[in-house]
C-alpha cells in the first residue's frame, strides 16, 4: 500500500472519529436533562461519551505518532474539527468549540513529535504526556454541548428546580410513612399528596424565586461542575487509549504497514580537556 493511501486511511479514521465526537455531542446537547435528574437513562449517554472521547484519542494518537511532515498532521486535525459541526449542527457556537478542539490538537500532536524526536527509542510515553490536554478540550466541547442545551432551555422557560430533587424527597417521605403501621395505604397517599403540595409551595417555589435572577449563569455552574467530573474521570481512564496504542502499533509493524526506522546520528558536545 503506497504511503499516500496509508495518510489517506488513517486521516479518514481521525475525521470519522471527529464525526462520531460531533454526534455524541449533539446527544448531550438534545439529552441535557438526564444529566440533571441522574437515572439509569443516563448510562447509555456516559458510555457513548466515554466512547467518543476514546475513539478520538486513539486515532489523534495514530495520527500525531505516523504523520510526518507535521502539515500533514495539521490537515488532518483540521478536517477532524470540521467534521465535528457536521455530526452535530452547523453554527456559531459549535463552530468555536471546534477550533478549540482543533487547537488543542495541534498543541498535542506537537507536543508528541517533539517528544518522539527527542528519544532514542520509540514509545508511546510521549503519547501519555500530551494527551491530559487533548482529553481536556474534548471535555470542554461536550460541556459546552450541555451548557448550550440548558441555557436554551432556561432562556425559553425559566429557571425550575429539576423533578428529581422532588422525587427524591417524596421517596424518603414515603420512606418514612412506611415506618407508620398505624396508618393505611389510603392515608399513606393523602400524606404524600399533602406534603408533595406543601413541599413545592414552601421549598421548589421560594428557592425557584431566590435564585430566577441569577438563572443565567446557572448552566454555566453546572457545566463547570460536569467539566471537574470529566477531567476526573478521563484521568482515571487515560491508561485505556494508551494500551489500545501499545496494542495498534506492534500491529502495525507487523502488518508491514509502519516500521521503525533506526537513525544514526552525529552528536557534539562540549567538554572539559
Amino acid at each position: 500500500m503506497a504511503k499516500s493511501l496509508k495518510i489517506l486511511f488513517f486521516a479518514a479514521l481521525l475525521i470519522a472519529a471527529g464525526y462520531f465526537f460531533g454526534s455524541v455531542c449533539a446527544q448531550v446537547n438534545q439529552q441535557y436533562q438526564l444529566i440533571l435528574s441522574p437515572s439509569k437513562d443516563l448510562l447509555p449517554l456516559a458510555l457513548r461519551v466515554l466512547l467518543a472521547l476514546g475513539t478520538v484519542a486513539v486515532a489523534a494518537g495514530i495520527v500525531a505518532v505516523l504523520f510526518r511532515p507535521f502539515w500533514i498532521c495539521i490537515i488532518a486535525f483540521g478536517l477532524s474539527a470540521l467534521a465535528i459541526p457536521f455530526g452535530w449542527e452547523w453554527r456559531v457556537d459549535t463552530s468555536i468549540l471546534a477550533l478549540l478542539y482543533f487547537f488543542a490538537s495541534l498543541i498535542y500532536a506537537r507536543g508528541v513529535a517533539h517528544e518522539l524526536d527527542n528519544r532514542l527509542d520509540f514509545s508511546v510515553r510521549p503519547i501519555s504526556g500530551s494527551q491530559s490536554l487533548l482529553f481536556m478540550a474534548l471535555s470542554v466541547v461536550i460541556c459546552g454541548a450541555f451548557y448550550f442545551g440548558y441555557a436554551a432551555q432556561i432562556e425559553k422557560e425559566g429557571f425550575s428546580i429539576p423533578s428529581s430533587f422532588v422525587e427524591m424527597a417524596m421517596t424518603s417521605m414515603a420512606k418514612q410513612l412506611e415506618q407508620q403501621p398505624d396508618l393505611t395505604p389510603a392515608q399513606r397517599e393523602e400524606v404524600l399528596v399533602q406534603f408533595r403540595q406543601e413541599f413545592e409551595d414552601k421549598v421548589k417555589k421560594p428557592i425557584e424565586n431566590k435564585i430566577e435572577p441569577y438563572k443565567r449563569f446557572i448552566p454555566l455552574a453546572v457545566a463547570i461542575g460536569l467539566l471537574q467530573l470529566l477531567v476526573f474521570v478521563t484521568s482515571l481512564l487515560s491508561w485505556t487509549p494508551i494500551l489500545v496504542l501499545r496494542l495498534v502499533f506492534p500491529l502495525l509493524t507487523a502488518l508491514k504497514i509502519a516500521e521503525v526506522v533506526t537513525e544514526t546520528r552525529e552528536v557534539r558536545r562540549l567538554t572539559l580537556v
